[in-house]
């Protein structure tokens, strides 16, 4: 009778078979490393107060408001945890293995949040947690992860609100009432304009142009969706 032969069984990374808490005892320098990262996330995003005595995460929780026409972004944080969930499977599958280029999205995001702390913006500090959190998942479990992540971090810049927009709208209204005073006078039709207010040289009719409405900020939520 022949000698019996079994197959090998198929190797995995051993990143996948290794959960963190057996690394943390093999690197005890790289798992310190690591929760200090976690630490300074938790703690510069949730608990320190940066902003006019408030954290960044509560600043944003308090401009979530309908009358912002900014509300969608209670929505993005949870949304972005279905879509991990979503892809849990894809997860499970991806190999593991931890990469170094995830430091240079950490080092990149931290910069972000210290220049917005710098300015005083907490919109550019939240910018900065997408960044923050894509390198640690580069770090952590390398870039076939992180791909598959990418989506559901990258949504994370919908929480930010856009109040920004609405002055912006207001520079549109003096950028609509020159374009208009130019293109009415190659017509023939003379007008003067005072502020955002157009009247006719001769003539006691004018118009106004209108302020931004809340459109341009619902068609954030829009996209959204539709990134979605």
């Amino acid at each position: 009778m022949g000698d019996t032969v079994l197959d090998p069984q198929p190797q995995t990374n051993s990143t996948t078979r290794v959960g963190l808490g057996h690394q943390a005892k093999n690197e005890p320098l790289a798992a310190f490393f690591l929760f200090t990262i976690f630490a300074t996330v938790i703690g510069v995003f949730f608990l320190i107060k940066l902003y006019a005595h408030e954290s960044i995460m509560l600043w944003a929780w308090e401009h979530w408001l309908p009358n912002l026409n900014q509300e969608h972004g209670k929505l993005v944080i949870p949304i972005s945890l279905a879509l991990v969930v979503y892809h849990r499977k894809a997860l499970a599958a991806a190999p593991k293995a931890g990469s170094n280029w995830g430091l240079i999205f950490l080092v990149a995001g931290f910069i972000v949040l210290l220049l917005g702390t710098r300015a005083s913006q907490p919109r550019i500090s939240l910018f900065a947690l997408p960044l923050v959190l894509g390198g640690i998942v580069m770090f952590l479990w390398g870039k076939h992860v992180a791909r598959i992540l990418a989506f559901p971090i990258a949504f994370l810049v919908f929480m930010i609100p856009v109040g920004a927009l609405q002055q912006m709208s207001f520079r549109l209204q003096y950028l609509i009432t020159s374009a208009v005073q130019s293109l009415s006078a190659l017509v023939g039709i003379k007008l003067f304009a005072v502020g955002t207010t157009l009247r006719p040289v001769h003539g006691d009719w004018g118009f106004e142009i209108a302020e931004g409405c809340s459109g341009i900020h619902s068609l954030i939520a829009i996209v959204m969706l539709t990134a979605i």
